[in-house]
């Protein structure tokens, strides 16, 4: 195998890892767990962190990261993470706009 297909290998792993987990403790619908849901109180109002948020922000994180380093597998692997994480907040869920 080239450093490639190891790289997108374990991207691969990486997004069906955290779909399996975010289908675990995350579930399929909005009102499956809406106790674990993040919720930040701004200015009065309460908004709602979704989790393809926070992998929106760890993907940018982690891109970044890999332009001032050079190419990894665990690098790879947090990026298909990420990417799981946006996936199946987008796929799964019809709420994934309503922040407020």
């Amino acid at each position: 195998m080239t450093i490639n297909q190891l790289n997108y290998t374990f991207a691969v792993l990486g997004l069906v890892v955290s779909n399996i987990i975010l289908l675990i403790f995350a579930g399929r619908f909005e009102s499956d767990r809406p106790d674990r849901s993040i919720f930040i109180n701004l200015f009065g109002n309460n908004f709602h962190l979704h989790h393809w948020i926070i992998g929106l922000f760890g993907l940018i994180f982690a891109l970044i990261f890999e332009q001032l380093t050079s190419r990894n597998f665990y690098l790879s692997s947090f990026k298909g993470v990420f990417f799981g994480m946006i996936f199946h907040g987008l796929v799964f869920y019809n709420d994934y706009f309503k922040i407020k």
